[in-house]
């Protein structure tokens, strides 16, 4: 009981769609004292991971940062003007598909994407380091 008595369950943002999705999958796992030590572990200084799906905006813009063992999540319209280590673009529901309803992206869901040819990505070595943190979530 010691564990959730360092919880607060009240996640307050006003973000709505991608960047709100977002937002709660890394939430639970910051808010139990988790983030810092899976950053830490997979070498995450900061990185910062941009979801564009123009079929269903805003994208996100996703802040990681090692030091703090902290995020931040940014609603995003477009590319301009935007700093980002890696990027996935491309249709929402074609994503969703081979996410299986999730953003936990796996090496596997990384080749899918890249392999569907409907998707474009960038920094494939900040995607991989991404995707070993997203595998260490707590949901």
């Amino acid at each position: 009981m010691e564990l959730f008595s360092k919880v607060n369950y009240t996640m307050k943002t006003s973000l709505e769609g991608i960047p709100a999705l977002l937002y709660s999958n890394l939430w639970h796992t910051r808010e139990l004292g988790y983030l810092e030590e899976i950053l830490k572990k997979e070498k995450v200084k900061k990185l910062r991971a941009l979801f564009l799906f123009r079929d269903y905006m805003p994208g996100a813009l996703l802040i990681l940062d090692g030091n703090t063992g902290d995020y931040e999540v940014r609603e995003v319209e477009s590319l301009e003007n935007i700093e980002y280590d890696c990027l996935v673009e491309g249709p929402f529901q074609e994503y969703l598909k081979l996410m299986s309803i999730s953003f936990n992206l796996t090496k596997e869901r990384l080749a899918d994407l890249f392999s569907s040819r409907k998707f474009r990505l960038k920094g494939f070595h900040s995607l991989f380091k991404l995707s070993r943190v997203f595998s260490n979530l707590v949901f």
